[in-house]
C-alpha cells in the first residue's frame, strides 16, 4: 500500500480485489484527515493578533517560541481535531490545578533523582552541592536552595535544583539556624542519608554566616565569586579617588554615559547594543567600557551631532582601552569558571596562574595594587590539585613546587587504595 506501506495479499479464488480496494479506500481517508494543511495568511494574521494579546501582560515575545508553548499548541490542536469545536475555557485548567500538578511532578522528578544521587555517594563518589540564600524584597520572605553536580554512572555530569524552600521569618539568619534548616531539608525533605553527608563537598560564597553553618562538612570557595570581590575592591571608588582618580573618572563617567545612552534615543542609532553598568556583578564593569570601546568612534560621532560632545570629554580612548585590557582577563576567568555544564575544578590553579602573571607587569599600578594583594589571599585546596593532575594535559603539574607535587600524587594513591581496597602499584618510581 502507497500510503501505509502495508503488505497485503492478493487471493483470486477467495476474496478477489474487495480486500485490497477497501483497505486502499480507508488508508486514503486516513492520510487526507492526518496530512498537514498549509494555513491561510488571513487566519496567521489572526493568530498573530491573539499572540499580541496573550503578550499584552508584560511576557516576552519569546514566549510563543518556547519549547513549552509550542508543546501546549500542539496539545490544544490535537484536542480540537478529536473533539471538534469546544470552548478554551472548558480545556485549559484553573490556576491551582496547574500549581498543585507542578508540585507533584517536582516531588516525582525528586523521588527519581535522590536515590540516583544516594547510590553515588555510597559508591564512595563525592557529590558537589551549592546553596544560597536571598530576600524577596517585598513581601520580605527569606528563601534558601540546593543544587547539586554530579557525574553519573555513565560518564555524564548533571547539575539539578533540588529544592527551593522559605527560610523561618521568625528565625536569624545565623550560622546554626541555617544548618539546622539545610539538614532538615537535605534529611527530612529530599531523603538523604545522614551518614552520606560528609562525603557531600560544598562550593559557597564568602558569607560569615554560610562559612559558620558548613564548617563540620567540606567546603569549596566559589571562585567566581571570590573573582567578583577581587575587582569590587580594585575598582572601589572611594581608593581610586585618592590612588587613581583619572581611572575612577573614567569608569564613573562611562557609567554615566552609557545611562545616558539608554534613556535617549542613541541607543537604537548605534550599530552595537550598548551594556549598562550594574551594581553588583563587576563583570559589567568590563562589558560597559568595552561596548564603549568598540564603537567609540561612532558614538562620539553621534554626541556631537546633537551638540552633547562634552559627555565624552573625560573619556579618554588610552584610559579605556587600558581598563579594557586589565579587567578583560578577570571576565574570561569568571565566564569559564560560573559554567555549570562541564567541570570547572582543575580550571582554577589555571586561571589563577594566569591572572597573577597578567598582574605582575603592573603591580606598581593602581587599581592593579589592590588586586594583586588579594590574589595573594586565594586558597588553592588539595581538590583543585588533584582536579588538575587528572586533566592529562597538565598532568606534570609544572606551576607547583616538587613538594606540592609530591603532596598531590601521595593524595592520589590515597584515594586509589580507598576506592580500589587494594594498594596501587605505580608503574614509574617517579610518580
Amino acid at each position: 500500500c502507497k500510503y501505509c506501506k502495508t503488505l497485503l495479499k492478493y487471493d483470486s479464488k477467495k476474496t478477489g480485489n474487495s480486500s485490497l480496494q477497501q483497505h486502499a479506500e480507508k488508508s486514503y481517508m486516513t492520510s487526507f484527515v492526518q496530512s498537514e494543511k498549509k494555513i491561510l495568511l488571513p487566519k496567521k494574521s489572526e493568530i498573530t493578533d491573539k499572540c499580541v494579546t496573550l503578550l499584552q501582560d508584560i511576557r516576552p515575545f519569546e514566549t510563543v517560541s518556547g519549547k513549552g508553548f509550542i508543546e501546549l499548541a500542539q496539545e490544544l490542536i490535537n484536542v480540537g481535531a478529536t473533539y471538534g469545536r469546544v470552548s478554551a475555557s472548558s480545556v485549559l485548567p484553573h490556576p491551582s490545578t496547574i500549581s498543585r500538578r507542578c508540585r507533584d511532578i517536582a516531588e516525582q522528578k525528586r523521588k527519581e533523582l535522590i536515590p540516583q544521587i544516594n547510590d553515588i555517594l555510597l559508591s564512595d563518589v563525592s557529590v558537589g552541592m551549592t546553596t544560597d540564600m536571598w530576600t524577596d524584597d517585598y513581601r520580605k520572605i527569606h528563601y534558601m536552595a540546593v543544587t547539586c553536580h554530579y557525574v553519573t554512572p555513565d560518564f555524564k555530569f548533571k547539575a539539578r535544583v533540588l529544592a527551593t524552600s522559605m527560610f523561618p521569618l521568625e528565625e536569624a539568619k545565623t550560622g546554626e539556624n541555617i544548618r539546622h534548616e539545610l539538614l532538615k531539608l537535605l534529611v527530612n525533605t529530599l531523603g538523604f542519608d545522614p551518614s552520606n553527608l560528609n562525603k557531600i563537598v560544598w562550593v559557597i560564597d564568602q558569607g560569615a554566616n554560610i562559612v559558620l553553618a558548613l564548617r563540620p562538612y567540606k567546603c569549596l570557595n566559589c571562585q567566581d565569586h571570590f573573582l567578583n570581590t577581587v575587582l569590587r575592591h580594585g575598582l572601589d571608588s572611594k581608593e581610586l579617588t585618592c590612588e587613581a582618580p583619572d581611572v575612577e573618572e573614567t569608569i564613573h563617567n562611562a557609567k554615566s554615559l552609557m545611562k545616558y545612552v539608554k534613556q535617549s534615543s542613541l541607543a537604537p542609532q548605534l550599530p552595537k547594543t550598548v551594556i549598562q553598568m550594574g551594581e553588583t556583578r563587576f563583570s559589567t564593569v568590563y562589558e560597559t567600557l568595552n561596548s564603549i570601546l568598540e564603537i567609540y568612534h561612532e558614538l562620539h560621532k553621534k554626541l556631537e551631532e546633537r551638540g552633547e560632545s562634552y559627555r565624552f570629554e573625560n573619556i579618554a580612548p588610552d584610559m579605556l582601552q587600558f581598563l579594557v585590557s586589565f579587567i578583560q582577563p578577570f571576565y574570561e576567568a569568571q565566564r569559564e569558571l560560573e559554567g555549570d555544564e562541564y567541570p570547572t575544578l582543575s580550571l582554577v590553579i589555571l586561571w589563577f596562574e594566569k591572572l597573577k602573571r597578567h598582574c605582575q607587569p603592573l603591580s606598581s599600578d593602581t587599581p592593579v595594587q589592590a588586586v594583586v594583594r588579594l590574589l595573594k589571599k586565594v586558597e588553592i585546596h588539595d581538590l583543585h590539585k588533584i582536579a588538575l593532575f587528572l586533566w592529562p594535559k597538565f598532568n606534570q603539574l609544572q606551576m607547583l613546587s616538587n613538594h606540592e607535587r609530591e603532596e598531590v600524587y601521595s593524595e592520589v594513591r590515597r584515594l586509589i587504595e580507598n576506592f580500589t581496597g587494594a594498594e596501587y602499584q605505580h608503574p614509574q618510581s617517579n610518580i
